[in-house]
């Protein structure tokens, strides 16, 4: 962006802070919460260490706990805290037709909780603020239960209020390769690139200790090219492939896109962009199978 656009920006952002101080509280860090009655309330939970992807999952105990690997359907959208009349037509005919959902800004209604309910039996909500006595942030869901959950927190630089992605750890098989999904709300406004940069890093270092199926997505607000560089290089460390759209109707911020989807070890089919005025990004739908490398447990 150019300097007439940032002119009078830290103003802006000043008051616009002071707003959210009014209705918003930052939590403690690593609060997840999940569906009744495995938890009722938020619950502290570890933060994403180096090593942790790669430890030894538990013993699978039934069928519904890995994901399918000839396919499943994965559902990605920034659903602006449910602000916009009409979301709950829009997700519960999303959700259903998705194995993996993975929201942006979700925010925990009860009217949400009630939809999930219905829907998914396993979910988890990285909280970012509690906002007007509710917890908000990044949700992940599914019909199976995780292996691993833990939470990535990186502070806006500038507002100072926290963003976390959600690391989720699922079996695709009865054994190994484990499937690692990483729900992404990414660092938004900066004045450089640095801080944006400094985040990619941290996950790469969470990553590192993880070699199979991976799945990295969600709202990484690349508004300009610097910041879609640097998503670019990161990928290719990690050796992820970008999910290509035809036609290509994701939601732009000055002129760029700012969903994405990127995976490895995967083969992914159909994938639709939703157009839908029930927030201001567009849902996306992704079917994904295992790379033949990796299937009977194979590539590791």
């Amino acid at each position: 962006m150019d300097n007439a656009r940032w002119k009078g920006l830290p103003f802006l952002l000043m008051c616009l802070f002071a707003l959210l101080q009014g209705c918003s509280v930052l939590p403690e860090p690593y609060l997840v919460s999940g569906p009744e009655p495995h938890r009722t309330d938020a619950n502290t939970v570890r933060s994403c260490e180096p090593d942790l992807l790669g430890r030894s999952p538990a013993t699978i105990k039934s069928t519904l706990s890995a994901l399918d690997p000839d396919g499943f359907n994965l559902m990605n959208w920034n659903m602006l805290k449910g602000r916009r009349q009409g979301w709950r037509k829009d997700f519960v005919r999303l959700s259903q037709e998705s194995d993996v959902i993975l929201l942006q800004e979700a925010y925990l209604s009860d009217e949400l909780r009630t939809i999930l309910s219905s829907t998914k039996s396993n979910w988890n909500l990285a909280t970012s603020v509690r906002y007007w006595g509710k917890e908000s942030g990044v949700l992940t869901a599914s019909e199976i239960t995780a292996e691993v959950i833990c939470i990535h927190r990186f502070d806006e630089p500038l507002l100072n209020t926290p963003k976390t992605s959600l690391f989720t750890r699922f079996s695709i098989l009865t054994q190994q390769p484990y499937l690692v999904i990483v729900n992404v709300h990414a660092v938004n406004i900066t004045m450089d690139t640095a801080s944006y940069q400094k985040y990619w890093q941290e996950l790469e270092m969470i990553l590192a200790s993880h070699d199979g199926p991976l799945i990295v997505a969600g709202d990484f607000n690349t508004w300009n090219a610097e910041r879609l560089a640097i998503v670019a290089m990161a990928a290719r460390r990690l050796k992820l492939q970008p999910v290509r759209f035809e036609p290509d109707r994701r939601s732009r911020f000055f002129g760029q896109v700012v969903d994405h989807v990127y995976y490895r070890g995967l083969v992914p089919s159909n994938a639709v962009v939703h157009e839908i005025a029930t927030s201001d990004h567009n849902p996306i739908q992704v079917s994904f199978k295992l790379a033949d490398t990796y299937q009977g447990g194979k590539g590791r």
